[in-house]
């Protein structure tokens, strides 16, 4: 089990990063062109996108996560019925989106307004939820190469189109949107042909209100959970743009937020490998072994993305220099520092998420991610005019770790009797390593060379001594010792 958590972390966690490495390898070639204003006004654009964005599928990736797993024979049916809803809806969402984007482009981009309109609802009314169910199947189903493929392939596409019309066409912002436009029209046919004509998931129009009405009660509460997410990570750039920050601040902090979701698409993909390991414990084996087995698996993953970004942070000075050939956009790396930290509250989330969601009692979990949505908010408010665009890097921090340990302490999870996950010790570690990476980000390179082979070197003697914890992560083999002990008895 241990190798196809690392054979599929490697296909979710880093497919999708090799276009993201090319992206990042041509930046010190687009940098040149680009300026605090282009990314100001992608960073706008997309956080009021993303404001949306939590309200498109309306919650139904868990209904449909858990008619796989629960109903696997049956699952197909339900799966095109809420396909066609979403379709309908879509039509309505994209309309949405539109008068939004048109109300907020800002005056600076205002003679491409309607080119960005049309370029960001066409694929929200007719590409985006084809794409998005077609993920969904291949990560339940735990066959990620597809998802691999297209990531890969889209990906290099968007990218060459990027360095063609930002460097030779010199189109700054608006080559964002193009290749984000073409992007969305390639995994939509990609995704088309799989879903449709390989699995047969049409959707059906003509649905049964009944079904969409008692799975949507399931859904609806997962709107707030995704919408806590934007006010986490998106927000900050629109209470930047009310409190009419300067644009081009508000462009260094959308380009730090930029290398942060460059970790956190890797946090994700590593997720979307372990997730369903720890449904199949949870599906396949006692409860007592299923709690103790997702707990060592998390606690490992947990630690793993704690070194990784600790050291990636440690370097990110040098590595931030050589990326970006601009030096009207170096500042941007130590709010960098603070958001890729930040994200370490990720595994010890999925400690509790993932129990919620599968024993279909996460209709409170939304509660978790909104308040953390909501405490990032009004500390921006509160601190943004005073302390600018840095407060804003440290209030998403502490919003993340909120959502990270709050979990631990609602009724429903305290009731399943689950293992003791220490949330304090891992808040004190993440805070901790967080302050020590900041203060020695500008150290001399020596120095951290020498850091660096001490935290590898402790790593690998921890590897050497836990090999059979590591390689206990195998749910059919307990199956087959309990098994094997029913037979004795």
């Amino acid at each position: 089990m241990i190798k196809k958590i690392l054979s599929n972390s490697a296909v979710y966690g880093l497919a999708p990063q090799i276009p993201q490495v090319a992206n990042i390898l041509i930046l010190p070639i687009i940098t040149q062109d680009l300026t605090r204003l282009d990314y100001g006004v992608a960073g706008i654009i997309y956080s009021y996108l993303a404001a949306l964005s939590a309200i498109h599928l309306l919650g139904t990736k868990i209904v449909l996560s858990n008619a796989f797993f629960h109903y696997r024979k049956q699952y197909k049916w339900l799966w095109r019925q809420m396909h066609g809803f979403i379709s309908l809806w879509s039509l309505f969402y994209a309309f949405l989106m539109g008068l939004i984007i048109y109300w907020v482009v800002p005056e600076e981009a205002v003679e491409n307004r309607w080119a960005i309109v049309l370029m960001h609802t066409i694929p929200s009314a007719f590409l985006n939820a084809t794409t998005e169910y077609g993920i969904l199947h291949q990560q339940v189903a735990q066959k990620p190469g597809p998802i691999a493929f297209q990531m890969i392939v889209v990906g290099f596409i968007t990218i060459a189109i990027n360095l063609w019309l930002i460097t030779f066409e010199k189109m700054g912002y608006m080559g964002w949107f193009w290749s984000r436009f073409i992007g969305s029209i390639l995994s939509f046919l990609f995704f088309s042909y799989f879903l449709y004509y390989k699995l047969k998931l049409l959707p059906i129009f003509n649905f049964k209100w009944r079904l969409i009405k008692a799975k949507m009660k399931v859904a609806f509460p997962m709107i707030p959970y995704y919408y806590g997410s934007y006010l986490l990570t998106s927000s900050d750039r629109i209470v930047m743009d009310l409190y009419q920050v300067n644009i081009q601040k508000i462009g260094i902090f959308n380009l730090a937020g930029n290398f942060g979701n460059y970790f956190n698409a890797f946090v994700d993909g590593t997720g979307m490998a372990i997730n369903p390991v720890i449904f199949e414990f949870l599906q396949g084996l006692k409860r007592k072994d299923a709690f103790r087995l997702s707990r060592d698996l998390i606690f490992i993953w947990q630690g793993t993305m704690m070194i990784f970004s600790f050291l990636v942070c440690l370097w990110f000075k040098e590595i931030f220099s050589i990326l970006i050939n601009n030096p009207d956009l170096q500042e941007a790396y130590s709010l960098a520092i603070i958001m890729i930290m930040g994200f370490n509250y990720r595994p010890l989330y999925a400690g509790f998420a993932v129990k919620l969601f599968y024993y279909e009692k996460a209709h409170r979990i939304w509660l978790i991610s909104f308040s953390a949505g909501v405490l990032n908010i009004v500390l921006n408010i509160i601190f943004i005019p005073i302390y600018g665009i840095e407060a804003a890097a440290i209030t998403t921090f502490i919003g993340f770790l909120f959502m990270g340990m709050a979990g631990f302490f609602i009724k429903e999870y305290r009731q399943m009797g689950d293992l003791n996950y220490f949330p304090f010790h891992w808040l004190f570690g993440i805070i901790i390593s967080t302050v020590i990476v900041y203060i020695l980000k500008d150290i001399y390179w020596l120095y951290k060379v020498g850091i660096s082979l001490f935290i590898l070197g402790v790593t690998v003697l921890w590897i050497l001594k836990n090999k059979e914890l590591i390689q206990s992560f195998d749910p059919r083999q307990k199956l087959n010792e309990e098994e094997t002990e029913k037979n004795q008895s």
